[in-house]
């Protein structure tokens, strides 16, 4: 008993004071931890409502930048003004202005504002100069606390210089609606959320407005200044100051879009008020470990100091891993060992299963190194596999004989937007439903061992035909009954196939043409001569002397010749005959020049003339089988005065003017619509940089979809065999790439259609 009690006295000192320090440590830490914690969540805070207000402001900025790229080719400024702030109406006021400030539209219209000079707006200069959206300085706009949005409109695009403004949108968007999502916001008994801006002005606090000052509202020594200074820096971080109600905190952070600063105030002390309680249950903890350490250590002295002699030697030989080693006992102990204590035949055992476990531990050590190495194979081979089946173009889908996916490349998920994880296990027409009249083949090529090849398999997506190569590989090596599709997408070689085909058509075409209208130039040349001949004989010189003697010898009066030919009228078909016969020579000459070949050389041509040239040739288009004579519309000519030569490629733009005009001819005819009418104008734009052609049309007219599509390659909505969908593409490819200009289209259904092509000076 006196050994325990002395191992007591020496122990329970110990143990108390290492108890204390540990729970003073842990303490401690925990305290800092928590103080830690408390500013990070306070900054994060910050950085989350930070970036929610510059999204917003993103969002305003991108939503202006729309309406003012949308004022370009808007038809009506003051409606799109008016259908913004319908949809919008966050906004109190839209202008749209000349770039000197002048308002031009507005909404809703104020007449007392219609003087209002918009330049003199923060911000204007900046966004004119920098040709970019801008937010402007919070201030008082209109009696509202608010800001200014600016967005520049292009007038058009000139090459080798940057496209000129040609007016201002101005958007008015109140405070109260940016910061709506913030005055709710609170923090502890006395924080709150507020927005500073570049000046140190507070531009939102839920019990301030007028935009005091920062320092003026907070009130703080000089560590509130250095906060507000890194503000208005667009620094963030966490900082204290003190002021009458005691120690405060800020957590800030930049909001960039506004050139803003937003920040968490609260009072420090609520922050650290957890680690009272922490420092409190600290000391409760060390109370309570000091008497369960009493207890225990006089529990453990009084039953182990006997056989701790023992224990410890067991647990020394199994700490230097020698398991085989058999643990003596001490001469002192014997006499306990034959009496069969608890203790001594815990040795005993432990001997036996020393040995076993010795050789348990090297067997297992064995086996997990060979695992080790089969794992790290078997997990090589797979991601190489993985890895080469991931990067191969074509789309790689392993299916079982029931249809069930397997395996689901990147190929695959570029091609769907599925993602492997959820394909695999999905039923394969489930994911891609035009392949089910293929699970037939599927199986049977499971069931032979035999791949199966699928050609140009054709699909409707987006209303487009789309045709895939189809490989279907069984995989024989494998217990269960499974198979690959390999699917390549092969639309644009069968479209570029179409294409050539159409290209040579369209050459042997322009040969035979070519042939046609040399083999028309002979005989009609020779009938140009007769008639002349004819009418330089019997009417310009019918006097001459062969006449006269021809006549005497018949006994006939020249004059009465005249008089008969006169009658019959017959002089006037002559002269018929021969303005005909240079009417078609016009018409072969024209079509020659279109047909012929050409080096791409560009010369200065007169846009009427070429015009003019270009409607003989679409006049003389008729389609037998469907009746359409495009000499029944009528062509409405609007040419400005003073038109400049245009430097092109003539036959190029023809093909442009000509398909232009096939196209709505074939859609009013077919639309049959009561009076068909062309409007062509021509005229110079802006600056006179510019030479503009519109083609208007009083057809069917398009829906937004078409006309959104409408120069796409292959996009028709001709029915299958009547168009390749490249006509419109393809012309404006000429205008935009091979002429640098500009081809747009508007159109509304039922009204008509309006293409605008737009050719450098």
């Amino acid at each position: 008993m006196k050994l325990q009690f002395r191992l007591m006295a020496v122990i329970l000192p110990v143990l108390i004071g290492i108890v204390t320090v540990i729970s003073i440590t842990t303490g401690i830490i925990s305290t800092n931890a928590l103080k830690n914690q408390s500013r990070e969540n306070a900054q994060l805070l910050s950085r989350s409502y930070a970036g929610q207000l510059n999204s917003s402001i993103r969002l305003f900025r991108s939503l202006s930048q729309d309406l003012g790229s949308a004022t370009v080719t808007a038809i009506n400024i003051e409606t799109t003004l008016q259908v913004f702030r319908k949809r919008y109406p966050q906004f109190i006021h839209s202008f749209y202005g000349s770039p000197d400030g002048k308002i031009l539209m507005m909404s809703p219209y104020d007449k007392d504002l219609e003087s209002f000079d918009l330049s003199s707006l923060d911000g204007w200069d900046r966004a004119v100069y920098d040709r970019s959206s801008a937010v402007s300085e919070p201030g008082i706009f209109f009696g509202n606390e608010a800001v200014a949005l600016f967005a520049p409109s292009f007038f058009s695009y000139v090459e080798h210089r940057e496209p000129d403004v040609d007016g201002m949108v101005v958007l008015i968007l109140p405070l109260k609606e940016l910061f709506r999502e913030f005055k709710d916001i609170s923090f502890g008994n006395s924080g709150s959320l507020f927005v500073g801006d570049k000046k140190g002005r507070l531009i939102y606090h839920k019990d301030e407005s007028s935009f005091p000052p920062i320092q003026s509202v907070f009130q703080g020594d000089t560590a509130l200044e250095n906060i507000i200074r890194a503000m208005t820096d667009q620094k963030s971080g966490f900082g204290t100051y003190r002021n009458g109600e005691g120690s405060q905190f800020i957590a800030f952070s930049p909001v960039p879009e506004a050139s803003w600063s937003l920040g968490i105030n609260g009072a420090y002390n609520e922050i650290t008020a957890g680690t009272t309680l922490l420092i409190q249950v600290s000391l409760v903890i060390i109370l309570i470990g000091i008497l369960l350490a009493a207890i225990i250590l006089y529990l453990v002295v009084h039953s182990v100091v006997a056989p701790i002699e023992e224990l410890t030697i067991l647990a020394g030989s199994i700490e230097k891993g020698n398991f085989r080693q058999e643990l003596q006992i001490s001469p002192s102990r014997s006499k306990i060992l034959r009496t069969g204590d608890e203790v001594s035949k815990l040795i005993v055992a432990f001997n036996k299963m020393s040995f076993q476990l010795d050789r348990t531990f090297e067997n297992l050590n064995q086996e997990i190194e060979e695992r080790k190495r089969m794992e790290l194979a078997l997990s090589e081979s797979r991601k190489y596999v993985n890895d080469i089946i991931d990067s191969m173009p074509s789309v790689i889908i392993g299916v079982e004989s029931g249809g069930k996916v397997t395996h689901w490349n990147c190929a695959a998920e570029n091609m769907t937007g599925i993602k492997a994880d959820k394909a695999c296990g999905a039923f394969l027409p489930d994911l891609l439903p035009y392949l089910e009249s293929e699970m037939g083949n599927i199986s049977s090529s499971i069931q032979s061992g035999e791949p199966i090849y699928i050609k140009k398999k054709k699909h409707q997506e987006e209303n487009l035909a789309h045709f895939e190569d189809i490989t279907i590989y069984p995989l024989t090596g494998s217990e269960s009954l499974r198979a690959v599709l390999r699917i390549d997408d092969v639309t644009e070689k069968v479209r570029m196939q179409e294409v050539l085909i159409q290209s040579e058509k369209m050459l042997s075409i322009g040969g035979l043409a070519a042939g046609m209208a040399h083999e028309i130039n002979n005989p009609l040349a020779g009938m140009m001569q007769s008639a002349s001949v004819m009418d330089n004989r019997l009417n310009k010189n019918l006097h001459m002397a062969a006449n006269e003697k021809a006549a005497l010898k018949l006994g006939i009066a020249l004059d009465d010749i005249r008089t008969f030919l006169d009658e019959r009228g017959i002089l006037r078909m002559l002269s018929s005959i021969s303005e005909s016969g240079r009417r078609v020579a016009g018409i072969v000459e024209n079509m020659l020049s279109f047909s012929r070949k050409s080096e791409r050389v560009n010369s200065t041509h007169n846009l009427r003339e070429l015009l003019d040239k270009t409607l003989v040739l679409a006049g003389s288009d008729y389609d037998l089988e469907k009746q359409s004579d495009f000499r029944k519309i009528r062509i409405v000519k609007e040419y400005g005065e003073d038109i400049p030569p245009v430097l092109c490629e003539g036959s190029k733009i023809q093909q442009v003017l000509l398909n232009l005009l096939r196209n709505g001819a074939q859609a009013m005819l077919e639309a049959h619509i009561e009076s068909p009418c062309f409007t062509i104008r021509l005229y110079t734009g802006k600056g006179g940089k510019m030479v503009y052609l519109e083609i208007v049309d009083n057809g069917p007219g398009m829906d937004e979809n078409t006309r959104k599509r409408v120069f796409e390659p292959f996009f028709t909505t001709k029915p299958v065999g009547e168009g390749t969908g490249l006509g419109l593409s393809v012309s404006y490819f000429i205008i935009t790439e091979q002429h640098k200009g500009q081809m747009s289209v508007t159109s509304t259904e039922g009204v008509g259609t309006s293409f605008v092509i737009g050719l450098p000076v």
